[in-house]
């Protein structure tokens, strides 16, 4: 694998990708008028390694991508701001910090913006309105700029917002409400056709089987002496090894267990084929008891998803409403396929009079799923649409207008901060869900953090591509915020449940996406895609980081916070806002960026949270945001040590009136559940005023000349 592609604009070497940004940092910092020598400083420190050659680039065997001393230093002094996943909630308490920020000067400063899902939507939407040269990162031209004190009302792009807190359903008509239900049913047919097909065929040559003479009894015995042949082989082989005067080692010990495991697959084959075929034959005796059994698993298997619905005070009841919940998934799948075969039998599909009729229409069916792109039919489309008309916008400026606020739908990432407004440059983290890696160090994970941004795309397994050379350089803001937010996904780095992936793809529960694979020596070699074998990936999680396409889900899957990446470039100071759904204060996304941090990059995050956790008695906390110190690793040039500004949704006792009435008549304000993704106007205004009373409250004091000091008392 090659290092440096650049003609086809690859490369291995995330210095690579860090020295594009800090190019694009430079020229940010004089149009804002900030100091841009410790950028410049930095850039020609890397720029020499990099043309030096005396820093050895190391292929690990048991790592996919080439490993390399050269990596970013504090010297460049970055600052960077992180907005966390947590949907429309998220989306809203982050326009409110923006707004803070923005009157603080804060904002102007910071070189970075990193988002994760629903911090994507209001950072995607920041990044869509400064591409207008009418707009800028100072405080009198921000386009979320709090206005009141110059008009009565409030900015364009503001109200717009809010009228699309309710972004699934604007207006909350019936029509729309069908649209969502019409979506998801035809998207669940079409993405089904190739397992039906095979359902289709599974039956025929079952039903062709059962009707050869003598057949069916035979095959039967058959099954159940190769079973007890094959577990009395399996037996034997772990006898031997019981029975051995010294113990093999670990080479002999793994080939013996692989031995044991294809025969294990084997047994259970060939038991289950033998069962299914005992059941064809006495059919017509078991039929009636058979159909009375699949009605009673259907109806506990409602029962269970209806308990899923149920919320109770009760802890305990929680959990047991919760086991039966996911009994009721579980039990669905195998019950739609139960189903569907009895309704082959009963409507004697392979008789001569309908046989070729049901083998064409098979037939039919499996053409057509190599042709549909599973992509289309997915929820994917009408999630980024929905979210494209709230969050991608412009305001329309043309002589004619009244400038109103259109969409924004069509802006590329490869366009983004080309004004000359101090526009931060934008990472949007997703997941890169690899659960069949040959990377040691993803084994355990099964996901990397997959970025998006304007210069490149890619992942550190992966290697980068520029964007405007990745995917034809079609790749649009709107197309990398949607998946960024792809929550509700059947991959979902280490949280995914196997069982469920396996159910949820069927489903066609899928907001994540296919893309292509940013290494074009990868790409280049067969460009045909064959949407089942992506589908049977997914199904069986046999995705890995050398496949043609790759599969892409929300950036929280493997790191919520967004703090990761400004990590790994080394941000003197970090702002990480916190808006996920926490009632309990676990904060268990910090812990998993700390964690993550101190594995992979060598970085020791320390931190006081105790503030931050709400009395017992009246709900509220002491303060909402925390000062940390980061400690990179000692050979870092510049130093070791940053600050991580740490800021929570959480309400104190010196919280707005208003915001503590909503939260008298909203206990679980401001930590309601990310699935409620529908925004009334008290709904969005209270998470907005709370994090613009916070952000204020953060950074009560003027920046100085760098707007954060890494001194935590001057904050």
């Amino acid at each position: 694998m090659a290092l440096l592609d650049k003609g086809n604009g690859f490369t291995n070497l995330f210095a690579e990708v860090f020295l594009s940004e800090l190019n694009y940092i430079k020229k940010r910092r004089n149009d804002v008028n900030l100091d841009p020598q410790p950028v410049i400083a930095e850039h020609k420190r890397l720029s020499s390694k990099l043309l030096d050659g005396t820093e050895a680039v190391s292929q690990d065997p048991s790592r996919v991508a080439p490993q390399t001393p050269i990596r970013p230093s504090a010297k460049s002094e970055l600052i960077g701001l992180a907005l966390s996943g947590g949907g429309i909630r998220s989306a809203t308490f982050n326009l409110g910090v923006l707004q803070g920020l923005a009157r603080r000067g804060v904002l102007r400063c910071c070189d970075f913006l990193s988002t994760v899902s629903g911090g994507g939507y209001i950072g995607a939407c920041l990044s869509s309105l400064l591409d207008d040269t009418g707009f800028s990162v100072e405080e009198e031209k921000f386009p979320f700029r709090f206005q009141r004190k110059i008009k009565p009302d409030e900015r364009k792009t503001v109200k717009h917002l809010r009228e699309h807190g309710n972004f699934l359903a604007v207006k909350g008509t019936f029509l729309e409400y069908t649209r969502m239900l019409g979506t998801f049913l035809t998207g669940l047919i079409l993405s089904n056709f190739f397992p039906i097909s095979l359902l289709i065929f599974f039956g025929w040559g079952f039903y062709v089987l059962a009707h050869i003479e003598g057949w069916p009894t035979n095959f039967k015995n058959i099954c159940f002496i190769v079973s007890l042949c094959i577990l009395g082989l399996m037996v034997v082989i772990r006898g031997c090894g019981a029975t051995l005067w010294r113990d093999l080692d670990i080479k002999s010990r793994t080939i013996v267990q692989n031995i044991n495991g294809v025969l294990a697959g084997i047994l259970v084959i060939s038991v289950g084929t033998g069962l299914v075929t005992l059941l064809a034959i006495n059919w017509a005796d078991v039929k009636a008891w058979v159909v009375n059994i699949i009605s009673g698993i259907s109806i506990g298997s409602a029962l269970g998803l209806l308990a899923g619905l149920i919320k109770s005070k009760n802890e305990g009841l929680n959990k047991v409403l919760k086991v039966f919940f996911r009994i009721g998934w579980i039990l669905l799948l195998p019950i739609l396929f139960a189903w569907m075969l009895q309704c082959l039998a009963t409507f004697e599909a392979y008789n001569e009079q309908w046989r070729f009729i049901t083998l064409s229409v098979a037939v039919l069916l499996f053409i057509l799923s190599l042709l549909i792109d599973i992509n289309r039919t997915s929820l994917h489309h009408f999630y980024r649409d929905r979210l494209s008309e709230a969050y991608i916008i412009k305001v329309d400026t043309g002589k004619n207008s009244d400038k109103r606020v259109v969409s924004n739908e069509t802006l590329r990432l490869s366009q983004l901060h080309e004004k000359k407004n101090g526009a931060p440059y934008h990472l949007i983290n997703t997941t890169l869900n690899v659960p069949a890696s040959t990377d040691r160090y993803l084994r355990g994970r099964g996901a990397d953090l997959f970025l998006f941004s304007k210069n490149y795309v890619g992942a550190e397994v992966t290697g980068y591509r520029e964007t405007e050379k990745y995917n034809g350089g079609k790749t649009r803001l709107a197309t990398a915020m949607a998946i960024s937010g792809a929550a509700a996904s059947p991959q979902m780095g280490n949280a995914t449940n196997k069982a469920l992936r396996f159910l949820l793809t069927l489903l066609n529960v899928r907001l994540n996406r296919w893309m292509p694979n940013p290494n074009p020596n990868i790409t280049r070699i067969n460009k045909t895609v064959l949407w089942p074998v992506y589908l049977i990936k997914e199904l069986l999680g046999w995705n890995k980081e050398s496949n043609i396409l790759l599969n892409l889900s929300d950036g929280g899957h493997h790191e919520n916070l967004g703090v990761y990446p400004l990590l790994k470039r080394r941000c003197r100071v970090i702002i990480a806002s916190d808006a996920t759904a926490d009632p309990g204060f676990s904060m268990n996304d910090l812990a998993n960026v700390i964690r993550k941090a101190r594995i992979d990059l060598g970085v020791n995050i320390t931190i006081n949270l105790d503030g931050l956790r709400p009395d017992p008695e009246t709900g509220l906390s002491e303060r909402c945001y925390a000062i940390g110190d980061i400690l990179y690793p000692s050979t870092d040039p510049a130093g070791t040590k940053g600050k991580l500004i740490y800021i929570k949704s959480a309400i104190t006792k010196k919280a707005a009136k208003d915001l503590l009435a909503y939260r008298n008549k909203n206990h679980s304000f401001p930590d309601q559940t990310t699935a409620d993704q529908f925004f009334d106007e008290a709904q969005f205004e209270s998470y907005r005023k709370l994090g613009e009373t916070i952000a204020l409250d953060v950074f009560e004091k003027p920046p100085g000349d760098l707007c954060v000091s890494t001194d935590a008392s001057s904050v």
